[in-house]
């Protein structure tokens, strides 16, 4: 799948050029936001059934975080309150912060949820 890759531009996309590429591809749906826990939950499932999911999150700026949905089990989030998906991320800008295989709520802080947006790719 080469949805965030910009052939214009000749490069993958921004965190911003993807937010706007997955409000505007009618392939892409938005299932809800993650302070939603039908909607962490229905993110997992359609993970585990090997469906693309992501979250993202932008701030004023147009800066943010995109996170993936990994296939795997659900796991409390003492911060979130909730039970989260299992998820990725790959931060280009500090490559430390990657991290696979680790709750949602890893890659966004409680502050942020009511803004964390979660897409899955219909097929």
């Amino acid at each position: 799948m080469s949805d965030f890759y910009s052939k214009d531009k000749n490069r993958y996309m921004t965190v911003s050029e993807i937010n706007n590429y997955l409000e505007n591809d009618t392939r892409w749906k938005l299932l809800g936001k993650g302070y939603d826990q039908d909607v962490l939950e229905q993110a997992q499932n359609l993970a585990n059934k090997k469906r693309a999911v992501v979250a993202i999150y932008l701030n004023e700026e147009r800066l943010g975080q995109l996170a993936y949905i990994l296939p795997g089990d659900m796991t409390n989030s003492g911060s979130w309150g909730l039970k989260v998906p299992n998820s990725g991320a790959f931060n280009a800008s500090a490559p430390e912060k990657s991290y696979t295989g680790k709750g949602l709520s890893y890659s966004f802080p409680r502050r942020l949820i009511a803004k964390v947006h979660i897409y899955t790719r219909e097929i």
